[in-house]
This record gives C-alpha cells, sequence and structure tokens, in this order.
C-alpha cells in the first residue's frame, strides 16, 4: 500500500538509498550549524561604514573610481574586503525615501542598464531609509559589485542599483556599511542577508 503524505516513517520503512540522502542531510546540516554558531556567539568578523557622495563621482566612462580624489580611500579600503559579505545601501541625505525611488525607477523604465527588482507600490515602506540589502559570497567580487550599484560597470546587463545614472545631480549622500564573515558563511549568506532585508524593509530589490 502506498503511504498518503500524512502518514509518518518510520526509520525501518527508509530504504538505503534515502538512508544515504538523510545522512547526507544531517551532515550538511552538523557543518553548517557551527559558522553558525559561531556568527550567534561572536557577530560579523569585520563591520565597514563609509559615505559615498553621488555627486562626487566621477564622470562616467572616464576617470577611474580607485584613483578619484574625492573617493579614493574609500575605494582602496574596499578593494581590501576580500571575505564573504552582506552589505545595506542607507539614505543620509535628506532626500525623501519615495524621491530617491521615484527617480530609480524612471530610469528603470527607460531600460538603459539592469536594475534590481521593484516591488508593487503598496508593498514598500517609506518610512524605512534603507536603500538596497545585498550579499557578495566570492572573495574577489565585492569591489565589483560596488561598481556596479554605482553605475561604474562596463556591461549594461550586468544588474544593480546604476546610482550615477539617475541620482548625480541630486546630492544624495549613502551610507554603505558592510558586514564581513568568515569565509565558511560563503554559502549561508542568503539566511542572513534575508533576515536582514526583512528587517530594515529596502526600497529597492527582491525581499518582500
Amino acid at each position: 500500500m502506498l503511504k498518503t503524505k500524512a502518514e509518518k516513517t518510520s526509520a525501518m520503512d527508509i530504504t538505503p538509498k534515502s538512508q544515504e540522502i538523510l545522512k547526507t542531510v544531517m551532515e550538511k546540516c552538523g557543518q553548517v550549524a557551527k559558522p553558525l554558531a559561531h556568527v550567534a556567539r561572536f557577530g560579523a568578523k569585520q563591520v565597514h561604514t563609509f559615505i559615498i557622495d553621488v555627486d562626487l563621482l566621477p564622470e562616467f566612462p572616464g576617470e577611474s573610481l580607485r584613483v578619484h580624489a574625492a573617493h579614493s580611500t574609500v575605494f582602496d579600503e574596499l578593494a581590501d574586503i576580500k571575505r564573504p559579505v552582506v552589505y545595506v545601501f542607507e539614505i543620509v541625505s535628506a532626500h525623501s525615501s519615495k524621491s530617491v525611488r521615484d527617480a530609480a525607477k524612471s530610469y528603470k523604465d527607460k531600460v538603459l542598464r539592469a536594475m534590481p527588482a521593484f516591488r508593487e507600490e503598496s508593498k514598500v515602506d517609506y518610512s524605512s531609509r534603507v536603500l538596497y540589502v545585498g550579499k557578495v559570497s566570492t572573495k574577489s567580487g565585492f569591489l565589483a559589485r560596488v561598481y556596479q550599484h554605482l553605475g561604474f560597470w562596463g556591461a549594461k546587463k550586468t544588474q544593480g542599483m546604476q546610482l550615477y545614472h539617475y541620482a548625480r545631480g541630486l546630492e544624495l549622500k549613502l551610507e554603505l556599511t558592510v558586514f564581513e564573515f568568515e569565509d565558511d558563511m560563503a554559502d549561508l549568506l542568503p539566511i542572513l542577508e534575508n533576515t536582514i532585508a526583512v528587517h530594515l524593509r529596502p526600497l529597492l530589490g527582491k525581499h518582500q
């Protein structure tokens, strides 16, 4: 007789193949529990905070962000971040959250460069000052991800906030907070990213 979904299966009923799969799952859970427990006890490896003045970004295409005087120190420090990270962009200038999101939406509608997802207007919490929450798990990818968000990436189909292309001239200032974790957290970043996003309610991105 076939078991229904509501019926429980005892250990004796599990096939050897199912036992092998279950063993793999249990071993994996044991492996991921250790880095999560470490973060629960000690927090992030490092926390970095940067201020980015969009009006002071150089012309694009043109001068490199790494050598541009206004933000050269910022990008030198960003380049040194090599571990897995979860990051948060927050509006710190006097702009309303709605005005910044509207500027981003107007640019997205032009379909000039790939932009993050936009939730329905009814699901946006404009009391939030957080513009975006994201993650990068690769050792060499974080500085490149920042370039993509600022709109300084050559490939137009690479998704990012593209800030230069609609926010330069608005006197928009952002605080970028970067939570850096040990390498063994790389595969677990989606859990942290989603937890932080649910708490902060970013204006842009897929998080609900």
